[in-house]
């Protein structure tokens, strides 16, 4: 703003401020965009079922400990100011702020972490497969005892966002004593309190993080966050209030080619995003951690044949669905191991010992001629003399995953698979594939979390093993190059221990097995193209700031540029 313009305007505001009008400035709103159950579908309760989290804009109210930092494998503390590995007592310490308010007036304390952890205990979250207990050791120090030391505690930990005793404390009380009688986890006590715990509904949603969530400010529209006066932070961040608006693509698009948004993880069609461009709109692309896959059932006669899952595999030209999918944000997949590729370099000393999976019909032909299928007038005939034919499920409302359910139906369908793509609700691709309730479908593969181990979990265990039904009727057990392989061992003893080294050699087991068995099939990576209001409406830090590595939907960038002070409204 030039120095006259400015002047003018102190001028203005000193005269009406003198002849007794109050002057009321202009709010500098930050706003973004979630999906979310407004009550009393929606509720506060942030541990169970349509709670009103509101993904990772729910650290700018409810902080965690720490944020990880992927460029430089490293944590930045908030509610923490000091963590250690102690080895020799084979404990987790953490040393907690000691200037942070809630916004009750509460100071937070050593007691709100335990209170935090007591509840995850009781909901049997998975950090409780690795802790024994949680101990006080005074108002700003905590002590996580270990029963099964692993890296993964860590992070478990530090990102926890962390709730307080005047709010969760009488749950987190019940549970220590059920504890303290020795009472276990299946028992009737243990079910009715977490039964209980299930339908409590908190009023206040206490805050340690600069804003705050007012019950009375979430809409059907929008959620509201106002500034948290009491908040270590209050005096750090440049924005007075942060608005979630309540939708989707759908809902969504008409506020971004209004001006209306700063920030969103949301994937648009190449069209939309088009006219983002061209309303001025700028993008920061983030890294491709993770995508979308084909399950397989193996139940189905044909696809638990590994010959004929491997002969779809190079049947499809997995370039050309990820170019054509989302143009600019999808990639085919070129190692076909279960993990993006950054994490796998990492992990997998020599990737190029791979399968390449490389488009390759021929390869195709011979795979399906080796175990008796007959192709005529290019149709492929199974050996019983039936036709070969599969469906692919994928979303309809999920634009990328339309157009490469379409592309791949299409190209089996060129080789003789007569193939087509049944197109279903998004709430029903879970429910489907944990009922094995389809044959080939299109859902999740890769991680944005840094350990390998994630990425695993997904397909082989909860889709699979731990799934309510049949899931992908995948054998845990298979016979591979590298012997007997049992996937469910190899996936919970990846994490185990604190030396990363010695669990490389257990990760690229897991990586050689995936690679050999196929038990979904990576099609396409995305790097998503994340909306923000640069220049329109904010003033972000350069798209080059190590920040940017981190994962969105995990570690998100913006919130913790808002957080540092780094992130503002546009002057």
């Amino acid at each position: 703003m030039k120095k006259p313009v400015l002047r003018t305007i102190l001028a203005v505001t000193l005269i009406l401020l003198v002849s007794g009008v109050s002057v009321v400035l202009a709010e500098s709103i930050f706003s973004g965009g979630w999906p979310y159950s407004v009550p009393p579908t929606g509720h506060f309760n942030m541990f169970v079922a349509n709670g009103i989290n509101i993904k990772f804009f729910r650290d700018l109210h409810q902080l965690p400990m720490a944020f990880y930092l992927w460029a430089d494998n490293s944590y930045e503390g908030y509610l923490a100011t000091d963590w250690t590995v102690d080895l020799e007592n084979n404990r987790f310490q953490v040393d907690l702020r000691e200037n942070a308010l809630w916004l009750n007036g509460d100071s937070f304390t050593a007691k709100d972490v335990w209170t935090t952890f007591m509840i995850h205990r009781l909901i049997g979250s998975p950090v409780w497969d690795y802790l024994e207990d949680v101990e006080i050791v005074n108002d700003y120090q905590v002590w996580f005892h270990m029963k099964l030391p692993s890296s993964l505690v860590q992070r478990m930990i530090l990102r926890e966002n962390i709730v307080d005793y005047a709010t969760y404390g009488k749950f987190a009380d019940q549970v220590a004593e059920l504890v303290t009688k020795g009472v276990e986890r299946n028992s009737s006590e243990w079910s009715s309190l977490a039964a209980d715990f299930n339908q409590f509904r908190p009023t206040l949603v206490n805050a340690t993080g600069p804003y705050y969530l007012d019950p009375q400010r979430v809409y059907a529209s929008r959620i509201e966050l106002w500034k948290n006066e009491n908040s270590y932070l209050a005096d750090a961040v440049h924005f007075d209030k942060i608005y979630v608006y309540n939708g989707d693509v759908p809902e969504l698009t008409p506020l971004v080619l209004n001006n209306q948004i700063d920030y969103l993880t949301h994937i648009f069609p190449a069209g939309t995003n088009a006219a983002f461009h061209a309303k001025g709109v700028e993008f920061v692309q983030t890294p491709g951690m993770d995508g979308l896959a084909i399950y397989f059932n193996h139940k189905h006669s044909e696809l638990g044949r590994l010959e004929v899952r491997k002969a779809i595999t190079y049947a499809i030209n997995r370039d050309e669905v990820g170019a054509l999918a989302l143009p600019g944000v999808t990639q085919g997949v070129q190692v076909v191991s279960g993990l993006g590729e950054s994490l796998l370099s990492g992990w997998v000393d020599d990737p190029s010992d791979l399968i390449a999976y490389e488009y390759d019909t021929d390869k195709a032909t011979a795979l399906l001629e080796s175990v008796g299928f007959v192709k005529k007038r290019n149709i492929w005939y199974k050996p019983n003399g039936d036709r070969f034919e599969l469906t692919l499920q994928a979303p309809v409302s999920w634009s990328d995953a339309a157009v490469a359910a379409e592309n791949i139906a299409d190209q089996l369908t060129a080789f003789g698979i007569k193939t087509t793509f049944t197109g279903i609700e998004a709430s029903q691709r879970e429910p489907n594939i944990n009922s094995g309730a389809f044959e080939m479908a299109l859902s999740f593969w890769g991680t944005g979390k840094p350990h390998p181990r994630y990425a695993f979990e997904g397909p082989l265990l909860y889709s699979n093993i731990r799934a309510q039904g049949p899931g992908i009727g995948f054998d845990i057990e298979q016979s591979t190059s590298r012997g007997k392989v049992n996937f469910e061992e190899l996936i919970l003893k990846s994490a185990e221990g604190w030396d990363i080294e010695t669990q490389k050699s257990m990760i690229s087991t897991l990586v050689y097995a995936f690679n050999e068995t196929l038990p979904v099939l990576p099609i396409y990576t995305k790097s998503p193209k994340n909306v923000t209001g640069m220049g329109i409406r904010s003033e972000w830090p350069d798209f080059s700031d190590p920040i940017f590595q981190n994962s969105p939907g995990d570690d998100n960038f913006a919130v913790i540029s808002i957080l540092r002070g780094t992130l503002k409204p546009l002057k």
